[in-house]
């Protein structure tokens, strides 16, 4: 799916005793909420060799997939025409010979996923060299002990991990070195990196789809035994997100990518890619650079590790990784982590004075005086808090909460904090100072999920305010309102246009609660980040209370948070952008070029959605690309509780012998087998069950297998 925008710019204490703890949360029980989005290997589409490196997955049987959708000069995907689908590369690659798979010892040894090569304590845990070929790829015993799941494909889910595309360094650093090492390796071969839950880190050639490696960090090696568990029972692995940068190592250049477990667990973990080439199980060794988890110096407070790691450079001219501390910690503190990019260890944790069960989400790190240093982090927490943190100084010692306190509190109508599980987003404040955005929201267990509390998106003005004017108060804050309207039938959205004076308000809120939309609308939330481009800030909302959740794209005006300056959405579809793509907001009967007639919010439909991958289609224009698993709208649905498929079913018919295809005969016939056994795929060498062949008064089908098969 693709939306039409107008791009012309690409731009950029202790607290209170009212202030509710963040609930606890079982992590690998966490609803989907959202999928990531594609990484691209062009940012403009103009040329028409664009590529979109895809994630998907099928929420049945958790077979997963990258797929390489080629992209026209208007950002269109060719989605059946894909360049290759990874799940079927890695089918077609030999489980021992065909793939290196490498690990570590959690101590920093790095070793081959191979039954010989692994430590007595691995062996225990795994028990056969049977379960580590079955993790390897071979499904020789797939159905049988000690193997008994059947998988419907090697690759598994690709769920909130998001694929980052690597090939030439292109940070643009003036540090000595980096022009050199920059032209030396602009032919680099281009890699996709991204995680799934069958616990491992893969590693794709981006022109070809084979996996060049893959790798799985030591904190899952106790968990991997689970994957062969039948009937299988889902959970996250590789699951968090990947950040890949050019650093600088004892002179030398590098480029350095860091990821997260999300909910498949605590710790975090970096591999040096600066060369694309491996031959070898060794040369995937050499790839690992560190890991940092529970049993790590300095550790204690690490959480599961939800946060998006910030590579820099910082004052004290240290290359380091910048990371929230997570949630559910052992400590329950909220913190931000400060790593050595070479070797994982902690220069620096941060404590904000909030530290009862709470946990610090992804920061969002500035450089304020264009040296190419980090000076600022700004992150959020579950417990409500935007925090700000002081890395000015030359001495890491001394960088701190800003002030000592939060900069703002988010609260809702009730007094209730409402909790920031994404990064920040950071622009330039148009009196002065920055302006710093939030959305609010959590999707971790089932409550969540049930949960109808009215969250908002913030707009906070830091002006390095005085202790005494901390934290931002909501009341200090201009409200804007979101308003449910229909163009031609179809559901949109406008916002107000409410002014600010910034002589006496601090920033604005829009709250997430839609006048003129149903009651059955409430729970909208942010759950992934936010994007600043063009003076807007865009962002996806999700409803995960309306079936498997509903999702709209919104745009609103970066500065007051309300309705945007001009007319930002090709709704119409003609490639202008123009009166004809705005509706009567203001209910005035007449369709004007006015704020409140522009529209601000577009529908993405149910199911999982992206946040969108945005690429040029000329210096004016740019496209929106949304990954997007569709569901049944629950209009559709003659289960309520079916996944389904979009818009129909499907029916299975058996039969013990070969009929003509114009006869229709068959032995058994189940209508909407996908309603009734709650499943969008078929396994056909495995049908048998005792809901199958009982229906419209025919007998259960009993195969012979000793006689051919037939489909």
């Amino acid at each position: 799916m693709k939306i039409r925008l107008k791009s012309a710019l690409w731009g950029l204490i202790l607290v209170v005793a009212i202030a509710l703890a963040a609930g606890t949360f079982i992590a690998n029980n966490q609803p989907f909420g959202y999928i990531a989005p594609a990484a691209i290997n062009s940012a403009s589409f103009e040329a028409g060799t664009t590529v979109a490196y895809t994630p998907w997955f099928e929420n049945t049987d958790y077979r997963g997939d990258l797929i390489a959708y080629p992209l026209t000069v208007d950002g269109t995907p060719l989605i059946l025409a894909p360049l290759w689908r990874a799940g079927i590369e890695l089918a077609d690659q030999g489980f021992l010979t065909g793939r290196h798979i490498v690990t570590t010892d959690g101590a920093g040894t790095a070793m081959s996923f191979l039954w010989n090569s692994l430590p007595t304590a691995y062996q225990n845990e795994l028990g056969t060299v049977e379960m580590v070929n079955f993790i390897r790829g071979d499904r020789s015993n797939e159905g049988s002990s000690p193997t008994s799941r059947v998988r419907e494909g090697v690759l598994g889910d690709i769920i909130h991990s998001n694929p980052v595309y690597v090939q030439k360094p292109s940070s643009g650093y003036a540090d000595t070195g980096y022009l050199t090492y920059a032209a030396d390796n602009a032919g680099r071969e281009a890699r996709v990196f991204v995680g799934a839950n069958d616990g491992m880190l893969h590693v794709f050639d981006a022109l070809t789809g084979s996996e060049v490696y893959a790798y799985i960090p030591s904190m899952l090696v106790s968990k991997l035994t689970d994957l062969s568990v039948s009937p299988y029972a889902h959970s996250y692995y590789v699951d968090g997100p990947l950040t890949a940068a050019d650093v600088e190592i004892d002179g030398n250049w590098h480029t350095v990518l860091v990821g997260g477990l999300g909910a498949g667990g605590i710790g975090h973990f970096a591999l040096d890619v600066s060369s694309a080439s491996v031959l070898s199980d060794a040369d995937a060794m050499d790839k690992v650079l560190w890991e940092f988890h529970a049993g790590s110096t300095g550790a204690a407070n690490l959480g599961y590790s939800y946060s998006r790691a910030s590579i820099v450079k910082t004052n004290d001219d240290s290359w380091v990784a910048v990371l929230g501390n997570g949630y559910l910690s052992s400590s329950g503190v909220a913190s931000l982590y400060v790593l050595d990019i070479e070797d994982g260890s902690v220069i620096r944790e941060i404590l904000v004075p909030d530290i009862v069960d709470n946990g610090l989400s992804s920061p969002t790190l500035i450089d304020i005086n264009e040296d190419y240093k980090v000076d600022i982090a700004y992150a959020g927490d579950r417990n409500g808090n935007l925090w700000k943190f002081d890395l000015t100084d030359d001495d890491p010692a001394n960088w701190s909460v800003s002030n000592g306190k939060p900069l703002f509190q988010t609260d809702d109508s009730s007094g209730k904090r409402l909790p920031i599980t994404t990064a920040p987003e950071v622009g330039r404040h148009p009196v002065h100072g920055f302006t710093v955005f939030v959305g609010t929201g959590e999707l971790f267990d089932l409550s969540d999920s049930l949960d109808t509390t009215e969250q908002a998106v913030y707009g906070i003005w830091d002006a390095d305010w005085d202790a005494d004017d901390l934290p931002i108060s909501v009341s200090s804050l201009v409200w804007q309102s979101l308003y449910s309207r229909f163009y031609s039938g179809v559901a949109v959205r406008t916002a107000s246009d409410n002014p600010i004076n910034w002589d006496t308000k601090r920033g604005w809120v829009m709250p997430l609660l839609i006048d003129g939309a149903s009651n059955l609308d409430k729970g909208e939330r942010v759950l992934q980040n936010l994007t600043l481009r063009d003076d807007r800030i865009q962002f996806v909302t999700t409803n995960p209370t309306i079936a498997t959740g509903d999702n709209w794209f919104l745009q609103l005006n970066a500065f007051t948070g309300g309705a945007p300056t001009k007319t930002i959405l090709d709704i119409n579809e003609n490639n202008v952008l123009s009166i004809a793509d705005n509706v009567d907001g203001d209910g005035n009967g007449l369709v004007e070029d006015t704020a409140l007639d522009r529209i601000v919010g577009y529908y993405l439909g149910f199911g999982l959605a992206s946040l969108p991958t945005i690429g040029g289609t000329s210096y004016i224009t740019a496209a929106a690309l949304f990954n997007h698993v569709e569901a049944v709208s629950p209009s559709e649905l003659d289960f309520p509780d079916d996944p389904g498929l979009k818009g129909g079913h499907f029916d299975l018919d058996t039969a013990s012998k070969i009929y003509a295809f114009d006869k229709g005969q068959t032995d058994g016939h189940v209508h909407e087998w996908d309603d009734k056994n709650d499943s969008t795929t078929i396994d056909y060498f495995n049908i048998l069950g005792d809901n199958l062949f009982d229906i419209d008064g025919l007998e259960k089908a009993v195969p012979n297998f000793d006689a051919p098969f037939f489909l």
